[in-house]
């Protein structure tokens, strides 16, 4: 313990407590460890900053799924239909808490399928989704699947062998910075960024929704992350950097090595 520089953990009480869990007791055999959340969770946790009305088209989502996937019936039925018109998929995906970037992949395939949804609650009358059907519901998962693509792809992008906590911080600045652009760009309502709703000739309709989501992204961002300052290891990633004393890290180490 007392050649530890550092702990991650997720921010679970029964790490962080300070009295009596394991941080307070690694903290009583070195006082110096530095304490890190994780930065998976936390950007787990900025995933989440939705507005309200993106949360409802979200439990709506489930609700299709849910309702179809919960009984063995209704979903080989639905299965055959979608089998009879040759598609390759032939199952909604369920969703887990646990997993939260699996939204993204729900939404995905309930977009590949949404029109064999809409054929099967026809075929069995039922007139309780009557959502599906509508065209600003529609543009509205397909923002929030172009938005869990690009989450996605940063959460893989943070994970591996090889990443560290100064590649970790490049990353999540360099999307900290995106995510400002993006902000720019829908306020000229140029949607570019998100394929799946710039596609749709109706986008400028949840023109709102989407400004609000990157701001709420935006200050969570600032929130989980308040600090992404690279400088403090801007001497590992270029020693050749120019330090407060005038000299590089490269110079010392020579007159070290030749002393």
């Amino acid at each position: 313990m007392g050649k530890m520089h550092s702990i991650c953990t997720d921010g679970a009480p029964s790490m962080q407590g300070r009295r009596k869990e394991f941080i307070s007791h690694a903290l009583k055999l070195n006082p110096d460890i530095e304490i890190v959340h994780c930065m998976n969770h936390r950007e787990i946790l900025v995933s989440k900053a939705l507005p309200d009305h993106l949360y409802k088209t979200m439990n709506e989502v489930m609700r299709v799924v849910n309702y179809i996937k919960s009984n063995p019936l209704r979903t080989r039925i639905f299965a055959s239909l979608c089998e009879a018109m040759e598609f390759d998929h032939k199952c909604l995906l369920f969703h887990t808490e646990a997993r939260w970037f699996s939204k993204g992949k729900v939404l995905t395939r309930i977009i590949f399928l949404r029109s064999k949804i809409i054929s099967y609650f026809e075929t069995e009358n039922i007139n309780d989704f009557e959502f599906l059907r509508n065209d600003v519901w529609s543009l509205q998962v397909f923002f929030l699947d172009d938005i869990f693509e690009k989450l996605n792809v940063l959460n893989l992008s943070l994970q591996g062998a090889k990443e560290n906590i100064i590649t970790i911080t490049g990353q999540l600045r360099a999307f900290a910075d995106k995510l400002q652009l993006w902000i720019t760009k829908s306020q000229n309502c140029s949607y570019d960024f998100l394929p799946g709703v710039n596609a749709s000739p109706n986008k400028i309709k949840i023109s709102r929704e989407i400004q609000e989501t990157l701001q709420n992204l935006a200050l969570a961002f600032s929130k989980f992350f308040p600090s992404l300052n690279s400088k403090k290891n801007e001497c590992v990633i270029n020693p050749f950097v120019i330090s407060d004393n005038g000299r590089t890290r490269e110079s010392y180490r020579l007159e070290k090595r030749f002393d």
